[in-house]
């Protein structure tokens, strides 16, 4: 195996991808204890969401850890990284998905109060998923593990 061009994109993607995410769960967090210890008021139910995000967070973060290492483990080249890539871009991928049409669903033209607000977690939401399949493109389209055909080794042999 080597490392192709396909690989360094799906890894950069990753990479980048799971950074944001990370660092959008520490935000989380941070905010929430910004707001809690009463520096910085805001709206009770505001307050309330960002308290409820922040339960989510540790899975987000760690999410973003794994998109993280598995960018690493691509550039590092070892046997089961495009494999690892395309599990962790896939699952990204469909997750992100299922967050686009819950974002839609809750706050779209079709909810019981649409809103023009959820056009940012659309574009929030949207990017993470472009990430994760522009990873996902780029490992399915990488060619590195696939095994020569015994007409192609006979050849170099």
């Amino acid at each position: 195996m080597r490392i192709t061009f396909s690989r360094i994109v799906a890894a950069l993607f990753l990479a980048v991808g799971g950074a944001l995410t990370g660092l959008t769960a520490f935000g989380l967090v941070v905010a929430d204890v910004v707001v809690r210890s009463g520096r910085v008021s805001i709206l009770p139910a505001d307050a309330g969401m960002l308290h409820d995000l922040v339960t989510a967070a540790p899975v987000v973060g760690a999410f973003g850890l794994v998109a993280f290492v598995s960018a690493i483990v691509l550039l590092a080249d070892s046997r089961r990284a495009r494999a690892i890539g395309a599990i962790v871009s896939a699952t990204g991928t469909v997750i992100g998905l299922g967050l686009v049409a819950l974002v839609f669903a809750a706050t779209g033209p079709f909810a019981s109060m649409p809103s023009d607000r959820f056009v940012d977690g659309l574009g929030i939401v949207g990017t993470y998923v472009a990430f994760n399949l522009v990873a996902l493109v780029a490992l399915v389209a990488d060619r590195s593990a696939k095994p020569a055909s015994p007409a192609t080794a006979a050849t170099v042999a």
